[in-house]
This record gives C-alpha cells, sequence and structure tokens, in this order.
C-alpha cells in the first residue's frame, strides 16, 4: 500500500509540474491554430501571423560555429553528463549561444517581412553534430570552441567529459512561420520628395508584456501545436494515473483479510474491480498517439536524407519512445485493478470454501459474478495485450526509418537502439 501512495503521489507531483508549466503552450496552441497566417502586403501592424520563405538581408549570412553551416540565425547548445547518484548520469547545459541578425521572409504576396530575431522564441529542432566520451575525443575543432569560452572537453587530469554539441539553424529557403507583434516602418519618401507613401515595409519583432512573445518556427501550424500539447498531456495523464493509484491504495488497501462473515461486501468489492473500462480507453487513447507520431515520422522522412532532416526523423523516432512511456504508465495502473479483482476472487473463493463459512457454500448471484470476473479480467488482458503488440511494432518502425537514414556524414543522427519493447500482461 505504501509503495502504491508513494508512486501515486509521485506522479501526482510530476503530472502537476508538467500541466502548470505548459498552460501557456496551450493558450499558444489554441491562439495558433485558430488563426491563419495573413498575406505580408495586407498586413497592417500589430498581432500578426505570416508564413513564407527566409530570404538573406543585407546583413547577410552567419556560419553555425561546429558544422558551418550558413544561415540567417543559428544556436549552438552543448550538455554536459555527471554523475547524479544511483549511477545516473545528469545532463546539465553548459554553453547555449545564438548567433545572428535581421532577416526577410517572403511569402510571395508582393512584399517581404523584415524579422529581428532578437528576443524571439525560435523553435527549431536540434541537430546533433558531435559528442566527447570516455572513449572518443571530441570532433576535430570542437575543443578550440570551447576554450574560446573558457570551456574544455578535458578533465582536470585530462580525461575526455561526456559533453554533446547540438546546433539550430534557420538557412535561406527555409519555411519559416511567424507570429507576433509587428509594425510598418515609415514608407519612402514620395515622387514629389513631400511626405512619404503610405505605409513602409512590415517589421516584426519581440516585446515586452503580454501579447509581446515572437514566435519563429520551420514547423507547420499542425505540427507545431502538437508540440506544444505534448507535455501537457503528459502532465494530465500522470496526474490521473497518480489520482487513481493514490484512491486505490487508500480505499482497497486497508480491507481485511478474507473474513468468513463478511461474504457480501467481498462479492461487492469484486463486482466494483472487475470494471477495467476508464483504463482501457485511456490506454488506447494513449496508443493511439503511436500512430501519428509513427505517421509524423514517415512523413518527415519522406522530405529528403540532408542532414538536418535526419535529424527531424530523430526527434519523431524520440516521440515515439515518449508514447511508449504513457502507455506503460497506463499500463501499470490497468494491472494494478487487475491485481485487485483477481484478489477479490480468491477472497471469495476462500470464503466459500471454508468449512466456518456462514450461509451456503456457493449461490447463482457469487458463482456469475465470479465468472463474469474472469472474463472481463480475460477481455481486458487481451484488448492490452493488442495495443502493447500495436505500440510495439510502431515504436520498432519508427526508429527502424530514422536509423535507416542515418548513413555516410548523418551516421551520428540516428536514434540508436529502440527502447525495450512493453512486456505483454500474463493471460491466466
Amino acid at each position: 500500500m505504501h509503495f502504491l501512495l508513494f508512486l501515486g503521489a509521485g506522479l501526482v507531483v510530476i503530472g502537476m509540474i508538467l500541466v502548470l508549466s505548459n498552460l501557456k503552450n496551450v493558450v499558444r496552441r489554441k491562439s495558433i491554430l485558430a488563426t491563419a497566417p495573413s498575406p505580408i502586403s495586407q498586413a497592417m501592424g500589430g498581432p500578426v501571423e505570416i508564413k513564407g520563405n527566409i530570404v538573406p538581408s543585407e546583413k547577410g549570412l552567419v556560419a553555425a560555429p561546429l558544422s558551418g553551416r550558413q544561415g540567417v540565425w543559428t544556436r549552438v547548445r552543448v550538455t554536459q553528463f555527471s554523475g547524479g547518484g544511483a549511477g545516473q548520469t545528469v545532463p546539465t547545459t553548459v554553453l547555449n549561444e545564438v548567433n545572428g541578425g535581421p532577416f526577410f521572409v517572403d511569402d510571395s504576396s508582393g512584399e517581404v517581412a523584415r524579422i529581428i530575431p532578437d528576443g524571439a522564441n525560435v523553435i527549431v529542432d536540434e541537430q546533433s553534430v558531435g559528442h566527447s566520451g570516455q572513449f572518443h575525443d571530441a570532433p576535430p575543432g570542437f575543443e578550440e570552441f570551447l576554450s574560446a569560452r573558457g570551456l574544455s572537453s578535458k578533465s582536470f587530469f585530462g580525461f575526455n567529459k561526456s559533453m554533446s554539441f547540438y546546433e539550430e539553424v534557420l538557412a535561406p529557403g527555409d519555411v519559416l512561420y511567424v507570429r507576433g507583434p509587428s509594425r510598418r516602418d515609415q514608407g519612402e519618401p514620395d515622387s514629389e520628395g513631400f511626405g512619404t507613401a503610405p505605409s513602409g515595409q512590415l517589421v516584426m519583432y519581440a516585446s515586452t508584456g503580454a501579447g509581446g512573445e515572437l514566435i519563429l518556427t520551420n514547423k507547420t501550424e499542425k505540427h507545431l501545436g502538437s508540440r506544444l500539447l505534448r507535455n501537457f498531456v503528459i502532465g494530465v495523464a500522470c496526474t490521473i494515473v497518480g489520482a487513481l493509484t493514490i484512491t486505490g491504495a487508500i480505499v482497497w488497501g486497508p480491507l481485511p483479510q478474507a473474513s468468513q462473515a463478511q461474504p457480501p461486501s467481498d462479492l461487492a468489492a469484486l463486482q466494483h474491480d472487475d470494471n477495467f473500462t476508464g483504463d482501457l480507453r485511456t490506454l488506447s487513447s494513449d496508443a493511439h498517439l503511436a500512430s501519428s507520431d509513427l505517421a509524423a515520422t514517415k512523413s518527415d522522412a519522406a522530405l529528403g536524407t540532408s542532414c538536418y532532416n535526419v535529424s527531424t526523423v530523430k526527434i519523431d523516432a524520440t516521440n515515439l519512445k515518449q508514447d511508449a512511456s504513457i502507455v506503460s504508465i497506463d499500463l501499470s495502473a490497468l494491472t494494478s485493478d487487475i491485481g485487485a479483482a483477481t484478489q477479490d476472487i480468491a477472497t471469495i473463493k476462500n470464503d466459500l470454501a471454508s468449512p466456518a463459512a456462514s450461509g451456503p457454500s456457493a449461490t447463482p448471484q457469487t458463482t456469475a459474478a465470479i465468472a463474469a470476473a474472469g472474463k472481463a479480467i480475460g477481455q481486458a488482458v487481451a484488448k492490452a495485450n493488442s495495443e502493447i503488440d500495436q505500440v510495439n511494432a510502431e515504436v520498432t518502425q519508427g526508429y527502424s526509418i530514422a536509423n535507416g537514414m542515418a548513413t555516410g556524414s548523418c551516421a551520428a543522427d540516428g536514434p540508436g537502439h529502440p527502447p525495450i519493447p512493453i512486456r505483454h500482461i500474463p493471460s491466466g
């Protein structure tokens, strides 16, 4: 009982943290999906959404410091892994460096918008560009990059630190979705040199206060909405499963062992515990997340074999791993309820088999309840194992697609070995 209470409390805490920290993302998603992008030529300033292709400005391009890729905006992030106790390693971001300047977005409406990325919320998939470890030196040039920033991939004694290097790049020609504050700069002087034209170039920028967020992303609105909602959904699922676990531990944990004088209450407990509809509904819903993410993996894989896209497919595959983790949480709740129903059946059978038991040895109602519970357990196990097979197959397929694309210069961009398949619930 105590274990279930601690498990439930932990899930509730984790769930609430995820829910509360992602409330803004839920609001963002609702606003993004409810508003269609405006043609740049028709945007008059104020909050606006546009979508078009990135075009360099007079500022030119910048080079990503590790890979050398050219873009209008780049970010490099370096994480270092250190001991976290119990043999675990904990990643810590030791460097987060952004470079870039103003650029344009062209939506073929006859005008371009000037984007000022300073302070923007840039949502771009990271690409792994290297790593170091005990038997693996940092790639050439990486140590010099770190040294210039007061860091090193070596420890005091000369051993390699466990570090990972990631880059994000907004490149010319990329399709970009932009949402945030805007203004119209003053227009050019008219042909006679008096006054200015009615309006100038649309400029989008980040501002302070409510409504001042500038979002830049190369994802579609639908994909962005899914990404913004994911952690919130995981949080809700953890909270619900945790609350159910705590409730089950409190309500059913203290029940006395097989009391011969109380076969009616045992029968009532069984009839309460053999309903798995809610558990199976949640399990089925979460299992279908894997189907959606596998479809996204296949869709992104069809976009090409550039290392950047390979990295995107890798992220899609790891999303499938998260889906499998959610399904595993659902299965914990279901197996707990199946265990309670199985214990109820054993209690009633012990009551009926005891010579000291009051009342008849068996009644049609008791026999029917035991049979119905056994049937419900069998059906629940079969349904759950079917969902498990589906999720395992989709995770395996997603990883196979991503690893199959990680070849040649992109060999380091695969997700690696798929997670251990989810085990079946034993039948019988």
